[in-house]
């Protein structure tokens, strides 16, 4: 077997529709993972066309979801704190309990992961069927929680110009982590969760129109 290594990433040639670079054709209309940009669009958008904050979690307009750092203070950034951000999102501190129907009448009791995969590693935090906390603006419901979910850009830091990486990008943040303002794995503008693995992570479909 021979091996080729690159010692650039620009020399990664690959053309786009291999299984290493596939691709989206924006004139189809079948389904597909969103980008992260899609991703986060549905997370943050009003009605009325504007957005939340990415500090927010989805669907929460009373504030962010953790305060302000020291140094944001130090440089006399404010902006008020949610309150009530856990009507809206499954995490650490409330995903172990409160099991009960969902929006669409489905029993809850049922979607718990250290059950139907006999992994004790979570420990009590558990996933939930979707509905069971309020939806976002948009009507979508666990953006901020839950599971981590895929989307089709690859994983790389913002505003980077390289491209290509090993990983696609994960949203939303999962039941497993704590968030805080070094943290910011919930709320709807941040890169989400830690937990990504065939037992832990999901996805959200998209389509073009």
């Amino acid at each position: 077997m021979n091996f080729i290594y690159f010692s650039k990433l620009q020399d990664y040639l690959i053309t786009p529709g291999q299984v290493d670079n596939p691709y989206v054709d924006e004139n189809a209309n079948g389904f597909r993972l969103p980008y992260a940009k899609e991703w986060e669009y549905a997370a943050r958008k009003r009605l009325d066309g504007t957005a939340i904050s990415g500090r927010n979690v989805s669907g929460d307009d009373s504030g962010a979801m953790f305060p302000p750092t020291a140094i944001e203070e130090m440089n006399g950034i404010k902006f008020p704190v949610s309150k009530i951000y856990e009507k809206y999102i499954w995490w650490r501190l409330n995903s172990e309990g409160e099991a009960k129907l969902t929006a669409s009448g489905l029993d809850d009791t049922t979607a718990n992961l250290k059950t139907l995969t006999g992994n004790n590693s979570i420990g009590t935090y558990r996933t939930h069927l979707s509905g069971g906390k309020l939806p976002n603006h948009l009507g979508f419901y666990d953006m901020s929680g839950n599971v981590p979910e895929w989307c089709f850009d690859y994983n790389v830091t913002y505003g980077s110009k390289n491209k290509f990486h090993t990983m696609r990008a994960c949203r939303g943040g999962d039941t497993a982590n704590q968030s805080d303002a070094l943290n910011q794995f919930h709320s709807s503008g941040n890169k989400g969760g830690q937990i990504v693995g065939h037992k832990y992570g999901g996805f959200r479909i998209a389509q073009n129109h």
